[in-house]
């Protein structure tokens, strides 16, 4: 058992931010025990970790990446959803084949998300299952937490990435039975979307999905072009949504990325199965794709988390996701002013508890919930006279950056910078 000190800030609720000012939390192995504005008897000879005026915050939560697709920030900006995967995703991909160039590439990955505060991601790799594997036990050994996926894809690819269906399943199989019962680092299935998975694979992806009850995560309704051809492909389905849902992709552990170009019984489905959509506002503009339905899509009772979304998404910066995701739906609300706009406080939750959520009891200070945190230092940031808490947490959001983060918890343990001599 030990204590930390300082400006406690955490959304208990979605749209209601708790503060504590010069408080202490309490944990107690790997949960929080308790919050409290003084210290409890009972606790006066434990360890204090004083952190004084500083701010003490959730860790960040990242719902969707590319690992493997880090190299590539900021190229192919002038490019759409279709031609950047086959101009440069897929090349880019085929290159971790060698585990050798897996392992140096995935080392700037992971300390990218520790440098930025980020204590529980969701990751895609490449259909390559050994390279997947590098990148798990990776970040095991770093402290954070994830889940990390070894794509799908046996059809509409290029040859050098398109796998043997059953080849492909067997080793994602595999993948799971390896990785299933570790610590920090579980699996996840990953068909990458519609158009690259075929009907058997599809299957056999729900099949595993139901066997394991395990998470899943793709994309959809990403792209206008991308829907069309999903259309041409499987005709059959009502939508985008209810192919996923024929082959049992959809269940109460699954993500699916973007939600941009969502038919009404397409959120209602996504609703009704608990299913997360994931916000990914930067790539969503940087792809030129759209701006994602989120305040009426929060209203219907879908999940909601944030995701950075590289290399479509050019920053790992959680705060510079929330910042866009509040802009964009301001945007949205100049068009369709009955919907509102997504406030400060909302945004916190996602990017916290609210993402935090696919994980367990994660993503806030209340008590029995695991300890990730963030300590804060914001002075250099500036202050108008008697600035309150919620106006640090703004201001630092909006104008901090990695530089401010004195220290990283996740699990009830402080960690340090990763290493992987």
């Amino acid at each position: 058992m030990y204590a930390l000190k300082g400006n406690i800030i955490y959304a208990a609720e979605c749209g209601e931010l708790t503060v504590v000012q010069n408080g202490h939390i309490g944990v107690d192995g790997e949960r929080v025990a308790f919050v409290s504005g003084t210290l409890p008897k009972a606790y006066q000879d434990i360890e204090v970790k004083d952190y004084g005026d500083r701010l003490i915050i959730p860790g960040f939560c990242d719902l969707h990446t590319h690992a493997p697709q880090f190299e590539n920030i900021g190229l192919g900006m002038n490019l759409q959803l279709l031609p950047w995967l086959n101009q440069l995703t897929f090349p880019t991909e085929a290159k971790y084949a060698d585990k050798a160039y897996a392992k140096e590439k995935y080392a700037h990955v992971i300390s990218e998300f520790y440098r930025f505060g980020t204590t529980r991601a969701v990751l895609f790799t490449t259909v390559h299952e050994e390279t997947a594997q590098v990148l798990v036990d990776m970040m095991e050994k770093s402290g954070i937490c994830a889940y990390i996926g070894k794509v799908n894809m046996d059809s509409n690819c290029p040859e050098f990435l398109c796998e043997d269906t059953e080849k492909s399943l067997a080793e994602t199989r595999a993948f799971f039975e390896r990785n299933k019962d570790n610590q920090n680092v579980k699996p996840i299935l990953t068909p990458r979307f519609v158009p690259t998975c075929s009907r058997e694979m599809l299957k056999g992806l729900g099949k595993l999905a139901a066997e394991y009850h395990a998470p899943v995560q793709s994309h959809i309704n990403e792209n206008l072009d991308e829907i069309r051809w999903v259309g041409e492909l499987f005709p059959e389905a009502e939508h985008y949504a209810d192919v996923y849902d024929r082959y049992g992709l959809l269940n109460d552990k699954t993500l699916m990325a973007h939600c941009i170009h969502m038919k009404p019984e397409e959120i209602e489905m996504l609703a009704e199965r608990g299913v997360y959509a994931v916000h990914c506002p930067q790539s969503n503009v940087n792809l030129a794709s759209g701006m994602m339905p989120l305040k009426p899509m929060m209203e219907q009772g879908v999940r909601i988390g944030f995701g950075s979304d590289v290399s479509g998404g050019h920053v790992v910066s959680m705060s510079e996701i929330m910042v866009l995701a509040m802009q964009v739906s301001k945007l949205r609300y100049q068009q369709n002013p009955e919907e509102g706009f997504l406030s400060f406080a909302e945004a916190f939750y996602i990017a916290t508890k609210g993402g935090g959520s696919f994980f367990g009891k994660v993503g806030s200070f209340e008590p029995e919930y695991e300890f990730d945190a963030l300590v804060i230092d914001d002075a250099s940031l500036g202050k108008n006279g008697e600035s309150d808490m919620i106006e640090r947490l703004s201001r630092f959001v909006y104008k901090g950056d990695d530089r401010n983060i004195v220290a990283r918890f996740i699990k009830g343990r402080e960690i340090q910078p990763p290493r992987f001599d």
